[in-house]
Parts: structure tokens; C-alpha cells; sequence
């Protein structure tokens, strides 16, 4: 944590040589001890290393004979057995919001992305008020074997511009090769890549980033299972630069991420370049893949990007921080004062009711969209049966009746189905359609109830 003699710094070093001892205790909120027992630690991070406050990893089983860490650390997670966990002060945004991660994160959990737990803390050191920081899940081959039910041995992990952590990039390599090499609008072609990467999860990670304005788009990461038919996923991880913080040009909830992540013209600090950009671009030229990333997108905005449910996660990351933040403030002087985080998190709630609007029109502009319509659904008789707007299931993702915005000359699915001692007859505002699976083309304002009857 010093800078002692070697270059850049003690703490910009890596490696196990760089490991100290450490006894770790861990106070849970009822004042019990859940655990308490020798490990090593290290400084975690890459440009936060610089900061004056440092990201700390926790190993526990570095030393012969050791045990992992046992607790069921984060109350909201089934995981009980930790080899490392992270004390991390929020890198990026320590000076600012102190939740931009974790904001981030908790939202793209809602797409069923892994991410990685978090909850706050009060760290000491030697006795030392050393402030606040998040309890962390670290997100490496441990992580991954767990989230995706696969064996240590069993899985391609990448990070960053696709360097292997854990197997190889061979067969990540061969998605590129053949992306670059043949045509992405036939089906024939867009069948293939549907069979080495799960298109919906990849949808759901660029529609956060673009939403979030995550920059830095090259730091990713993304695993497959090694199997004939494993298919790459891409990971929650590392959002400390979106919503219009670090480096962000303001106000940062206007700013086209869209026509960013389209483009190779360096404009994000030169992170959208031809190499972070291929796969969206390419993919996007392919019309059932450009639909369905329209629709997704829309429907998100339609829930979990709502402003009501992003303000609602916004107090919810706060309301902890708040009765900490003054004393932390005066160990680290960033954020400069309470009265500062308060302005930051405030800026937090103003990209969450303006960002949605500027995503809509971003989308209009850049995918040469007509507008947008207001969709109306509802059932009748109420509970008599379930609508599945493209990726959504009503009542579930919303009360009945339901409005969403969608976009004018681009086809979304509705799908009606009949709850048990119900079945299905027929549409009110779809006059001659007697299918309960249907394309719709929407070109105005539109109302459509799904008729049911006893069975």
C-alpha cells in the first residue's frame, strides 16, 4: 500500500512474491464473528491501483493446510465457500457516486447475466479506520465453475481483448474468423453463429453497456463451456466508468453510445475501435439479429431501465452508504465532503429519468427507425391467460393491462396463452387473426386484448 522502491510503485506490482500475510476477521451486522482465520492479501485493480484508496483481495487458501473462507458472505446468494473474496472501494467512482459498479451490475443481474455480489463494509486495518469498501465476489475461474454448474477444468475464460484466464481462444478466434469471412445477413451463416455464442445473452450485455454508457467496451469478459456445443456468455463486470462518470462526456445521460459502439472512430477515448466494435457491427447486419436487438432493447426500456425501478435501485445502493459516508469522507477526502456525494448520487437519479428518452431517439436515429407507438395490452377475463410481448411475460414483467413503447415499422411477437381451466378464442384489435402466436408490424398507437373462456 506504499510505494516503497519498485517501479510504478509497491502496489502496481503482481504476482504471489507480492502476497502479504494477513488475519482476516469478518463482524456480520448482528455483531457476531463469521469468520476469523490467516490468509494473504494483495492489492487488486489496474489504473485504481494508483488511487490513494486501493482495491484489496483476500486469498485464503494461498498457505499450506489452509481452508476457504465459509460464510455465506452475500445473504442474496446460495455460495458458502469463498478462495478469494474483494475489498473494493469502488475504483473509479470512489471519488464520486461510490456505487457505479454495483448499480451497474444489480441491473444487468435483472437480464440474467452473471455478476458479482456485493455489499458494503467498514474495513480496518491493524486497528485502523480504513472507510468503506464492498464485500466483493471475485470474478475468476472459481466464479465462473459456480455460476455456470461447470467443472474447473471444463471451461474458455477470457478477459480484456480476449486474453485466455482459464482454457484457450481457439474457439473464440474461429467465431471472428468466420464473422469477418462470411456474410452475417444469411441465415445459413447467422445459424452458425447461434451455435458457438448465445445471441440473447449477448443482445441483453450490449443493450446494458449502450444504456449504462459503459466506454471502456474493450474490457470484457466471456466464457464457454468446452464442449461441442458450448456457447459463449458475456459477464457483468467492472462498470465503474457508465452513467456519465469517470471521463464522460456531459450530460452524460444525452450521450450516443449507440452510434459509438457502431462505429471504429476512436470516440470513446479510442475504446470503440475496429477490434471492440466487430461484433455488434457485424451482427447487427444480419435483420433477424438487428429485430431482436430493437425489440430487447425496448422491452428493457420498458421495465428494468424504467425510471421509477433505476431510481428505486439508486436509494437502495444509498440508503447504506449514507450513515457512513461523512466519517469515510473524512479518512479519504474522496469524495471531498457528505454535501459532494450527495450532488453525485443526485446526478445518479437525473441520468435514471432522462436516459431512457435519449436512448429511444438514439435508436430512431441510428437504426433509421420511424418513431415510436404505445402498445396496450390486456386479457380478458382478467386471469384468464398470460401475453408474451416479445421477451416479456405479462402479468410478470407487468401488471395487466399493460403499455409499452416500441418502435414504429418493426415487427414484435405477441404470444397469448391460456391459464389451467381456460383456452384461448381469439384478439380484440386484431380483426381475422385467430393464432394465439403472432407477428404484429406496429405504424400507430395500438390497443389488443387476448379473449379467453372457460375450458
Amino acid at each position: 500500500y506504499v510505494p516503497g522502491n519498485a517501479p510504478g510503485g509497491n502496489y502496481s506490482q503482481r504476482g504471489p512474491e507480492w502476497e502479504r500475510p494477513v488475519h482476516v476477521e469478518f463482524i456480520e451486522t448482528n455483531g457476531l464473528t463469521a469468520f476469523a482465520q490467516d490468509g494473504d492479501i494483495k492489492i487488486h485493480g489496474n489504473t485504481s491501483q494508483g488511487f490513494p484508496i486501493k482495491g484489496l483481495d483476500l486469498d485464503a487458501t494461498g498457505g499450506a493446510g489452509r481452508e476457504p473462507f465459509r460464510h455465506r458472505i452475500f445473504p442474496d446468494r446460495t455460495r458458502t465457500e469463498f478462495e478469494h473474496f474483494m475489498l473494493r472501494p469502488s475504483g473509479h467512482d470512489h471519488g464520486m457516486a461510490f456505487m457505479r459498479d454495483e448499480l451497474m451490475q444489480s441491473l444487468g443481474a435483472e437480464t440474467g447475466a452473471e455478476s458479482q455480489a456485493a455489499r458494503p463494509c467498514i474495513v480496518f486495518l491493524n486497528g485502523e479506520y480504513w472507510g468503506l469498501h464492498y464485500l466483493k465476489e471475485k470474478q475468476d475461474d472459481d466464479f465462473v465453475s459456480f455460476y455456470g454448474g461447470v467443472p474447473d477444468d471444463g471451461f474458455d475464460y477470457l478477459e480484456g481483448y480476449a486474453s485466455a484466464k482459464a482454457g484457450d481462444t481457439r474457439h473464440y478466434d474461429a467465431l471472428v474468423q468466420f464473422l469477418a469471412t462470411n456474410d452475417p445477413a444469411l441465415a445459413s451463416s447467422f445459424d452458425q453463429i447461434q451455435a458457438w455464442m448465445e445471441v440473447p445473452n449477448y443482445i441483453d450485455y450490449k443493450v446494458t453497456e449502450i444504456f449504462n454508457y459503459r466506454w471502456d467496451i474493450g474490457n470484457h469478459r466471456l466464457w464457454r463451456p468446452r464442449t461441442p456445443e458450448g456457447r459463449w456468455r458475456w459477464l457483468q463486470f467492472d462498470n465503474d466508468v457508465g452513467w456519465g462518470g469517470f471521463w464522460a462526456e456531459q450530460p452524460g445521460w444525452s450521450y450516443d453510445m449507440l452510434a459509438a459502439d457502431l462505429s471504429v472512430d476512436g470516440r470513446l477515448h479510442g475504446h470503440n475501435n475496429d477490434t471492440t466494435t466487430f461484433l455488434l457491427r457485424r451482427l447487427m447486419l444480419n435483420p433477424d439479429f438487428r429485430r431482436d436487438f430493437i425489440n430487447r432493447f425496448a422491452d428493457l426500456l420498458n421495465t428494468t431501465f424504467l425510471p421509477e425501478v433505476t431510481l428505486s435501485r439508486v436509494e437502495q445502493l444509498a440508503a447504506p452508504l449514507a450513515p457512513e459516508m461523512a466519517e469515510h469522507c473524512q479518512r479519504w477526502r474522496a469524495p471531498a465532503s457528505f454535501a459532494d456525494w450527495q450532488t453525485a448520487v443526485e446526478y445518479l437519479r437525473e441520468f435514471a429519468r432522462r436516459r431512457p428518452d435519449f436512448c429511444r431517439e438514439h435508436l430512431r436515429r441510428n437504426l433509421n427507425l420511424a418513431g415510436t407507438a404505445q402498445l396496450g395490452f390486456a386479457v380478458s377475463p382478467e386471469g384468464g391467460g398470460t401475453l408474451q410481448v416479445n421477451t416479456l411475460v405479462l402479468p410478470e414483467a407487468g401488471a395487466l393491462p399493460w403499455t409499452g413503447t416500441y418502435f414504429k415499422g418493426n415487427p414484435i411477437r405477441l404470444i397469448a396463452c391460456a391459464r389451467p381451466g381456460f383456452e384461448f378464442t381469439g384478439w380484440t384489435g386484431l380483426p381475422g387473426v385467430v393464432t394465439n402466436d403472432v407477428r404484429l408490424m406496429p405504424a400507430g398507437d395500438w390497443a389488443i386484448t387476448a379473449r379467453f373462456i372457460p375450458a
